[in-house]
């Protein structure tokens, strides 16, 4: 049965990042001329990209599946999200820098700035969810927005794009979508030596009587 499952999820892993690819990703990346020119430097930069998020999805999916986690794809595909991030806030734009002030710039009627604004918001759902594994609440909040805040400067200092606050406004949600995330996630998943993990938890609940009937005896 699971078999058959994951097999299911195939194609749909392939549809949705056709979806994600054709539809949000390549025609915000092309919208950059620095970005355009390495695109056509290899042919099959718009293939590669769909095969590569759609196995990490259905990676995913087969991990969700079996309830629990391979740490090789894992590692996997966080070190190809990193690669892909670093590229879209670091490579994109020629040597120029600007600002934005306005928090809700993105909220026109204008196709390419809404799927650009789209983009912004769900590339940063990984890293909230990468935040989920460590931090609390309040600490993913001043991570993240230390994080965002860090991209927005070095972006304008070093002339590698525009400060915009609207970029700000939706990394953040996207970040706290991810922490949310993180969590229904993790409730499916199994750590990989459970049946260790409870023995070690059934040991110290023996030990603990056991240590505080000493304590009692040599007083």
């Amino acid at each position: 049965m699971l078999f058959f499952w994951a097999i299911i999820g195939l194609p749909v892993a392939l549809v949705l990042s056709l979806l994600l690819t054709d539809g949000i990703i390549m025609p915000t990346l092309s919208s950059y001329d620095r970005l355009a020119t390495m695109i056509e430097r290899f042919r099959f930069t718009d293939e590669l990209l769909w095969l590569v998020i759609a196995f990490i999805l259905w990676s995913f999916y087969v991990q969700w599946l079996r309830g629990k986690v391979n740490v090789i794809l894992t590692y996997w595909s966080i070190s190809f999200y990193l690669l892909l991030l670093f590229i879209v806030l670091f490579t994109k734009a020629p040597r120029y820098r600007d600002y934005n002030l306005e928090p809700l710039s993105f909220a026109v009627r204008n196709r390419a700035i809404l799927t650009e604004a789209a983009m912004n918001l769900l590339f940063f759902i990984p890293l909230g969810m990468l935040y989920g594994l460590f931090a609390k609440w309040y600490e993913m909040i001043i991570i993240a927005l230390g994080t965002i805040l860090g991209i927005e400067v070095l972006q304008y200092l070093f002339y590698l794009g525009t400060f915009d606050v609207s970029d700000i406004v939706l990394n953040f949600v996207g970040c706290v979508i991810g922490y949310g995330a993180y969590f229904l996630f993790a409730k499916r998943f199994r750590p990989r030596n459970a049946t260790q993990q409870t023995l070690v938890d059934a040991d110290l609940e023996v030990e603990e009587p056991v240590k505080t009937r000493i304590k009692r005896s040599h007083k």
